[in-house]
């Protein structure tokens, strides 16, 4: 049997081993939201956010190309401009969209609604 040193502190403080308790003995309940559920899902629903930065883009078209029905070409400026419906494109097809634009001018953001 290993004896520690009394002069140490205990590693992970006082009953480490044991569930922590509340005031009358039982359980804590799990708080609300992402840290109670055991499953890993999301709370609540993410819908993609698509922003095209005018002053970075340089209107390669590749974006436009690789989602034609998220983007499009501005031809009168030059540069790409994701379309009214980009947010119901499928997510993977815009991450590939800004992955392969050059200048990282595309951006997908997950908002929750």
């Amino acid at each position: 049997m290993v004896r520690r040193d009394r002069g140490l502190p205990r590693r992970h403080g006082p009953r480490a081993d044991r569930p922590r308790r509340g005031a009358r003995g039982v359980a804590r309940p799990r708080p609300p939201g992402r840290a109670g559920r055991r499953d890993g899902a999301d709370v609540g629903v993410s819908v993609p956010r698509v922003r095209v930065d005018p002053e970075r883009c340089i209107g390669t078209g590749d974006c436009a190309r690789l989602a034609p029905q998220a983007f499009r070409l501005d031809e009168s400026r030059g540069v790409s401009v994701p379309l009214p419906g980009a947010e119901t494109a499928d997510a993977d097809v815009l991450a590939e969209a800004a992955f392969n634009c050059p200048t990282r001018a595309i951006t997908v953001e997950k908002a929750k609604i």
